[in-house]
Protein backbone atom coordinates (compact mmCIF):
# COMPACT_ATOMS: atom_id res chain seq x y z
CA UNK A 1 0.00 0.00 0.00
CA UNK A 2 2.81 2.61 0.73
CA UNK A 3 3.93 1.98 -2.98
CA UNK A 4 0.94 2.80 -4.34
CA UNK A 5 0.46 6.32 -2.72
CA UNK A 6 4.29 6.93 -3.63
CA UNK A 7 3.66 6.10 -7.15
CA UNK A 8 0.44 8.65 -6.95
CA UNK A 9 2.21 11.32 -5.35
CA UNK A 10 5.41 10.61 -7.14
CA UNK A 11 3.40 11.13 -10.25
CA UNK A 12 1.76 14.12 -9.45
CA UNK A 13 4.75 16.34 -8.22
CA UNK A 14 6.64 15.27 -11.23
CA UNK A 15 3.93 16.03 -14.02
CA UNK A 16 1.32 18.55 -12.50
CA UNK A 17 4.13 20.56 -10.14
CA UNK A 18 7.52 20.02 -11.79
CA UNK A 19 6.50 19.64 -15.78
CA UNK A 20 3.15 22.17 -16.06
CA UNK A 21 5.73 25.05 -14.48
CA UNK A 22 8.85 24.07 -16.98
CA UNK A 23 6.11 23.95 -19.85
CA UNK A 24 4.63 27.37 -18.95
CA UNK A 25 7.89 28.91 -18.98
CA UNK A 26 8.91 27.69 -21.91
CA UNK A 27 5.52 29.13 -23.72
CA UNK A 28 6.17 32.54 -22.07
CA UNK A 29 6.05 35.21 -24.11
CA UNK A 30 6.50 38.15 -21.62
CA UNK A 31 6.20 40.96 -23.94
CA UNK A 32 2.84 39.58 -24.19
CA UNK A 33 0.48 39.14 -21.43
CA UNK A 34 -2.75 38.82 -23.68
CA UNK A 35 -1.28 35.17 -24.61
CA UNK A 36 -1.47 33.67 -21.05
CA UNK A 37 -4.58 31.88 -21.32
CA UNK A 38 -3.03 30.13 -25.11
CA UNK A 39 0.25 29.31 -23.13
CA UNK A 40 -1.16 27.80 -20.13
CA UNK A 41 -3.60 25.07 -22.25
CA UNK A 42 -0.75 24.47 -24.51
CA UNK A 43 1.60 23.38 -21.01
CA UNK A 44 -2.03 21.21 -19.80
CA UNK A 45 -2.39 19.97 -22.67
CA UNK A 46 1.62 18.93 -23.35
CA UNK A 47 1.65 17.90 -19.75
CA UNK A 48 -1.07 15.45 -19.79
CA UNK A 49 -0.10 13.82 -23.11
CA UNK A 50 3.40 13.03 -21.89
CA UNK A 51 1.36 11.94 -18.85
CA UNK A 52 -0.38 9.29 -21.05
CA UNK A 53 2.39 8.39 -23.18
CA UNK A 54 3.79 6.87 -19.97
CA UNK A 55 0.58 4.98 -20.04
CA UNK A 56 1.43 3.52 -23.32
CA UNK A 57 2.10 -0.61 -21.71
CA UNK A 58 -1.92 -0.06 -20.82
CA UNK A 59 -2.73 0.21 -24.86
CA UNK A 60 -5.00 2.18 -26.29
CA UNK A 61 -7.78 2.38 -24.07
CA UNK A 62 -5.49 2.67 -20.76
CA UNK A 63 -4.17 6.05 -22.33
CA UNK A 64 -7.48 7.60 -23.76
CA UNK A 65 -8.59 7.11 -19.51
CA UNK A 66 -5.29 8.40 -18.46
Amino acid sequence: MPLVVFVGLWEETVFRGFLLGRLRAVFDAPDRPETRLRRDALAVVLSGAVFAAGHVYQGALGVLQT
